[in-house]
């Protein structure tokens, strides 16, 4: 399997959580297994990533374990560090306490709402910056 060189962004993090949600729906079901290893690529195509799935069988007979494996965009942009910047200090991923940044004295400053990327034009409702 080739290795991958792609770091997503923590709203992309969030894109490729959806798209697995969808999968493991499907968890437990019968299915064609090259079928729905072409349906994985499809799904995570849509969401615009492009992926290696490997499937590997298990100890149980007619059962299968799909490893997916994102390579990167399916067109990929230029890294936004200010993007990336305002979902870490807004803690988009929900795994921080305390979001905002870091001071110099070590304190952290809570990101203002009023200069936050909440007014960009190209947030969703949801709080979600989409390019």
């Amino acid at each position: 399997m080739p290795e991958p060189q792609y770091n997503p962004s923590d709203e992309e993090v969030i894109q490729i959580g959806n798209v697995m949600a969808t999968l493991y729906a499907k968890e437990g079901s019968r299915a064609y297994m090259e079928g729905f290893r072409l349906e994985i690529i499809e799904r995570f195509g849509l969401a615009g990533f492009e992926v290696h799935v490997d499937v590997h069988q298990t100890n149980v007979d007619g059962t299968y374990i799909p490893e997916v494996t994102v390579m990167g965009r399916c067109s990929p942009t230029a890294f936004d560090h200010e993007r990336q910047q305002w979902a870490v200090q807004n803690n988009i991923l929900g795994i921080d306490e305390t979001p905002g940044a870091i001071q110099r004295d070590g304190s952290i400053k809570s990101p203002s709402k009023a200069t936050s990327m909440a007014s960009s034009s190209k947030m969703t409702a949801s709080g979600l910056y989409l390019p």
